[in-house]
C-alpha cells in the first residue's frame, strides 16, 4: 500500500482520475480511502467528477475550508476531514426517513453538478445547520477523530452557522459566475448583513466563523479581489473590529492554500485557474496597500516568486517532453490520438502562458514558446513533408498562423 501510494503521487492525471473514480465505485472503501489521502491538493486542482452523496452534498458548500488532519490545529479557520463523517451520521440519524429519501434522489448525480446544489442542498443543509446549532457529542467522537468535547462544540456551532448561510452562498456565488459586474449582485450588502448576524454569536466564535465565511467566498467567486475590496471595504465601516481580524484569518488561509499548491506534480491545464485566481487575489491585496501588514504583503509577494519558478518549469518541462520531443522521435508514428492529445496541450499552454504572463508580467513564456517552435519549424528527421500538417498545426495553435504559414513555406521550397 505504501509503495501503491508513492507512485501514485506522480502519476498522470488521467491515472490519478481513473483510480480515484474506481475507489468511489467501491460500496466499502476500507483502507482504499488511504490512497487518496496524499492527492488531496492534486485532487483540488484537478476536480474529477466525483459520485455524489450524502456527506459530500451536505459538506460541499465548505469545500475550501475542509483541512486534513496534518493542517489543522485546534484554532485554526477551517474544519478537519476527520470530522466530516461522524458529523454526518449524526445529521443523517436525526433526520431519519428525511436523510433516506434525500439519499435516493441524490443517486446518480455528480457533486458538481449545479442542478443538485440548487434542488437538493439548501433543504439538506438549513436542516443539518438546525440539528448542529444544539447537537450533543455523538458517541465515538474522540475515538474517530482524536478531538475532545471543546472542539466538538466549536466545530459543531460554526458548521451549523455556516450551513445556515449555505443556501445565499451558493445562490450570490452562482450568479457572480454568470456576470461580469461584482456591483449587480450587491455582496457589499450581503457581506453587511452576514456579519451584522454572526457579530452576535459569542465573540469567541463569531471572528473565526466570518473568516470562514469571507475564506469559501474568496476562494469560489470568480472574482477574489473583488470580493476582497468589498470585505474591506464593510470592515472598514464598521465598530466592531471582528470583520477585519475575520478577513485577516481568510486571507492567511487562501495564501495557506497556494502555498500548499506550489510545486504539485497535476498537469498544466488542472494549475490554470489556480494562478488566474492568486494573482487576481494579489493584485486586490496590493491594489489595498495601507489595509494589508506589511508581513503577509511580504508573504505574499514571496508566494508570488515560488508560484512562478513552479510554473516556468512545469511550462518549460510540458511543451519539450509533450510536443517537442514526440515529433523528432515518432512523426511517423504518432497515431490520431496522439496528435489530438498534442494539440490540446499546446491549447492549454497557450491559457498557461497567458495566465503566467499576467502573474509576473515576465517575457519568459514568449521566449520559451519562440524557442520550441523554432524546434518544430526546423524539424527534419523523415521526409520532408511527414506529419506536416500536424507541425503545422501545432505551431499555428502555440505562435499564431503566420508561423504557421511559414513553415508551410519553408517545406515546400525544401521539397522542390
Amino acid at each position: 500500500m505504501r509503495e501503491l501510494r508513492r507512485t501514485l503521487v506522480d502519476a498522470p492525471d488521467v491515472q490519478i482520475t481513473q483510480v480515484v473514480s474506481l475507489i468511489d465505485s467501491m460500496p466499502e472503501r476500507g483502507a482504499a480511502d488511504l490512497l487518496i489521502e496524499p492527492l488531496r491538493k492534486r485532487l483540488s486542482l484537478l476536480r474529477p467528477p466525483r459520485p455524489a452523496n450524502f456527506t459530500r452534498l451536505l459538506f460541499q458548500p465548505l469545500t475550501p475550508i475542509i483541512m486534513t488532519p496534518t493542517r489543522w490545529a485546534n484554532g485554526s479557520l477551517g474544519i478537519p476531514r476527520t470530522a466530516l463523517t461522524p458529523l454526518a451520521s449524526m445529521i443523517r440519524e436525526a433526520m431519519q426517513d428525511d436523510a433516506e429519501h434525500l439519499i435516493t434522489q441524490i443517486a446518480g448525480y455528480t457533486i458538481d453538478d449545479p442542478e443538485l446544489r440548487q434542488r437538493l442542498g439548501p433543504f439538506l443543509w438549513s436542516r443539518a445547520a438546525d440539528i448542529l446549532s444544539n447537537a450533543a457529542e455523538p458517541v465515538g467522537w474522540k475515538h474517530h477523530t482524536g478531538l475532545d468535547s471543546a472542539t466538538f462544540l466549536a466545530l459543531s456551532r460554526a458548521t451549523s452557522t455556516l450551513l445556515s448561510h449555505a443556501g445565499a452562498i451558493e445562490t450570490l456565488v452562482q450568479n457572480l459566475q454568470n456576470s461580469r459586474s461584482l456591483d449587480s449582485h450587491k455582496p457589499h450588502r450581503w457581506l453587511a448583513e452576514t456579519a451584522e448576524t454572526i457579530e452576535k454569536l459569542h465573540p469567541s466564535a463569531a471572528q473565526p466563523t466570518m473568516g470562514m465565511v469571507l475564506a469559501i467566498l474568496m476562494a469560489q467567486a470568480p472574482q477574489p479581489g473583488a470580493m476582497l475590496a468589498a470585505a474591506t471595504h464593510i470592515a472598514a465601516q464598521r465598530t466592531n473590529p471582528m470583520m477585519r481580524l475575520a478577513l485577516d484569518q481568510a486571507l492567511d488561509v487562501m495564501l495557506d492554500k497556494v502555498e500548499n499548491h506550489i510545486g504539485q506534480s497535476a498537469e498544466i491545464g488542472s494549475v490554470v485557474d489556480m494562478m488566474s485566481r492568486f494573482n487576481a487575489l494579489l493584485n486586490g491585496m496590493e491594489h489595498l496597500g495601507p489595509t494589508q501588514s506589511p508581513s503577509r504583503m511580504a508573504r505574499a509577494e514571496n508566494l508570488r516568486h515560488q508560484t512562478d519558478l513552479a510554473c516556468r518549469a512545469r511550462f518549460e518541462e510540458t511543451i519539450h517532453e509533450q510536443i517537442v520531443i514526440p515529433m523528432m522521435q515518432s512523426q511517423s508514428t504518432l497515431s490520431d490520438a496522439q496528435i489530438i492529445t498534442m494539440e490540446a496541450t499546446a491549447r492549454e499552454l497557450k491559457k498557461y502562458a497567458a495566465a503566467g504572463r499576467a502573474l509576473t508580467n515576465t517575457e519568459f513564456y514568449d521566449t520559451t514558446l519562440k524557442k520550441h517552435v523554432a524546434s518544430l519549424m526546423q524539424l527534419v528527421s523523415g521526409p520532408p513533408a511527414d506529419r506536416l500538417a500536424e507541425r503545422a498545426r501545432l505551431v499555428e495553435i502555440l505562435m499564431g498562423s503566420d508561423l504557421a504559414l511559414k513553415l508551410l513555406g519553408l517545406t515546400a521550397s525544401r521539397i522542390r
